[in-house]
């Protein structure tokens, strides 16, 4: 008897994995950027919030968020675009099958941070 292909199964099988891949790199890169602050006591907001989001960015960007000034703007709008580390590894995981190569990819994504953060800063001096 031939096994037929259960297409509806495998669809939910690989969201769910995917899902648990994305929430767990999210909670090890939390537990890596406080294990990473817990070495450096006494820092500035805009350090901690570089720090934290260049680990994950959203903890980077709720940091920033306490303070409304183009920098900080600047700041979010960069990590926004860039993703930090646990956001351009769960891109990496889902790429590698694409021939994607990881080191000009970062590097783009990097360029892009850059750019948005410097639209962003102008652009915030304007109405700030």
């Amino acid at each position: 008897m031939k096994h037929e292909k259960n297409s509806l199964y495998d669809s939910l099988y690989n969201a769910v994995i995917s899902i648990l891949c994305v929430g767990g790199a999210i909670a090890l890169f939390n537990a890596f950027s406080e294990m990473i602050l817990s070495f450096l006591p006494h820092m500035s907001p805009f350090f901690e919030g570089t720090v934290r989001g260049l680990m994950e960015m959203t903890a980077g960007c709720k940091v920033f968020s306490g303070d409304l000034s183009p920098l900080s703007a600047a700041m979010c709008c960069f990590l926004v675009t860039f993703g930090g580390s646990c956001v351009l590894m769960q891109q990496l995981t889902f790429l590698t099958r694409t021939g994607v190569k990881p080191l000009p990819f970062v590097a783009v994504k990097f360029l892009q941070g850059l750019l948005a953060g410097a639209l962003c800063f102008f652009a915030a001096r304007l109405v700030m």
